[in-house]
């Protein structure tokens, strides 16, 4: 599944990613939604879980539109044909057939990889907001990593499940560390057999120097702030 990130950049490029639409659509219209993608058409990566919402309006004219974050990011047509959608973009064609008993169609990439679609939008993966602390102890306790984000332009945050971070391809963020699981203890952060000493300054605990770090709290755990990414922990029970 390493191959993922370049299935969904094939699939930007040559249908647009859209993301929640922000203008009504046309009377009319019909919205479906990228929910999974897979390059073998048995292991399924859902797109939330990755951060992404896909989308895409069939028009009753029969052309379509597709948005990313909110913009319009591409047109193209649309014919149904028995049973079956039939899309053209820029002279490449996607044929979407319906699942039995679902409201779900499935498609191949003209590389190969598949996806779902379906009327109705995912989940989207919500990154908690950060918190000031006002003591060390609040930090205390075991936490498991479940989110990885990487920060974007304007300040924005893509966010991963953890259990993706090594399907993605994205394991060397986190190397050879242990970072599945982290310490705190008095200020005192424990990652693997590597323990360090924090600071609180402005309401998070501060790791200063050549490896600069932060520790924020969130409503259920901690964000860990590095200068590549940001780690996402719950608490653990």
């Amino acid at each position: 599944m390493k191959k993922l990130l370049a299935t969904l950049l094939a699939l930007c490029l040559m249908m647009g990613a859209g993301a929640a639409l922000t203008e009504e659509n046309a009377e009319g219209a019909r919205t479906l939604y990228v929910v999974e993608v897979s390059e073998d058409g048995e292991n399924w990566i859902g797109v939330a879980d990755i951060g992404l919402e896909m989308s895409l309006v069939l028009h009753e004219d029969k052309t379509l539109t597709f948005y990313e974050n909110g913009e319009e990011d591409g047109r193209g047509t649309w014919e149904e044909k028995d049973g079956s959608l039939l899309m053209t973009v820029e002279e490449e064609s996607i044929t979407l057939t319906p699942l039995e008993g679902t409201e779900e169609f499935v498609g191949a990439l003209p590389s190969g990889e598949q996806l779902k679609l379906s009327a109705t939008a995912p989940e989207a993966l919500v990154l908690p907001a950060l918190k000031e602390a006002g003591t060390l102890e609040e930090f205390d306790g075991v936490y498991r990593l479940y989110a990885l984000g990487i920060p974007e332009e304007e300040g924005e945050v893509t966010g991963f499940k953890a259990e993706l971070i090594e399907s993605l391809g994205l394991d060397f963020l986190l190397g050879d560390f242990g970072l599945n699981e982290v310490k705190i203890e008095g200020g005192m952060m424990t990652v693997g057999e590597a323990s360090d000493q924090l600071v609180l300054k402005d309401g998070q605990l501060i790791k200063e120097g050549d490896e600069a770090l932060s520790l924020s709290l969130t409503e259920n755990g901690i964000c860990l702030n590095t200068e590549m990414a940001m780690l996402y922990y719950e608490k653990a029970e």
